[in-house]
């Protein structure tokens, strides 16, 4: 396995932000519509999984990492607190 650098993959994820951005446009959606997009690329990212298809787990993972991503920059975020 791959020691790949922190910095390039929040590149990866900056840059599927900005094509959801640019396919999508910058309407702000609800917390919910978040969620059922997120929970729509989990059940792709579940029939990856029992294909073995990596590269589709990975697609899949980078589509909801940004998609958490944008949630936040939307409706801001909480800072852990403690050693949850």
């Amino acid at each position: 396995m791959s020691n790949i650098e922190r910095s390039d993959i929040y590149d990866v994820i900056d840059k599927e932000r900005d094509y959801q951005d640019n396919k999508w446009g910058l309407e702000e959606h609800p917390i919910p519509q978040f969620v059922c997009d997120i929970d729509e690329h989990l059940r792709r990212l579940k029939n990856h999984c029992y294909n073995l298809d990596n590269l589709g787990m990975l697609d899949e993972i980078r589509k909801i990492s940004a998609l958490t991503v944008k949630c936040m920059e939307v409706h801001g975020y909480i800072e852990r607190l403690d050693n949850e």
